[in-house]
């Protein structure tokens, strides 16, 4: 019988979800500790090709509906009132300016993008071709 590492690994290696599978339950059933990022791989791997399968190794079907309630819970007036402080409480606070007058930025908006040749002379392309550079000759 070939170790569980070995199946799994023939499993994706043939596009065998069911062989994954089989691996996966041989080493719980034979007590086979497989490595955390292992565990991950395979999950990760069953998610593209065979996300049918995950249920199989106890983990949710992302392929499923999800369960949605009929219809929301009334709130009453309180709990409105809460509610209207926690996302008053969440809201990001305003920019203020540190003892060094720096303040936050606004992310990724309002960059520039500019050439690369930025008044840059080209490689290999004198800046002033008319510069005449006077060499000093040392005699000693």
């Amino acid at each position: 019988m070939s170790s569980p590492l070995l199946r799994i690994r023939a499993g994706i290696e043939a596009s065998n979800s069911n062989e994954v599978i089989a691996g996966v339950k041989q080493a719980d059933t034979q007590n086979v500790t497989l490595a955390p990022n292992v565990r991950d791989m395979i999950t990760q791997w069953l998610k593209v090709n065979a996300p049918e399968k995950l249920p199989e190794i106890g983990l949710p079907d992302p392929t499923a509906k999800p369960v949605i309630p009929a219809s929301e819970p009334a709130l009453s007036a309180e709990d409105k009132g809460q509610l209207a402080s926690m996302k008053q409480a969440q809201a990001p606070p305003k920019p203020v300016a540190d003892d060094e007058g720096i303040t936050v930025g606004s992310g990724t908006k309002g960059w520039a993008s500019v050439s690369a040749d930025a008044g840059r002379a080209a490689v290999g392309v004198a800046a002033n071709p008319n510069r005449q550079v006077q060499l000093q000759r040392y005699c000693g």
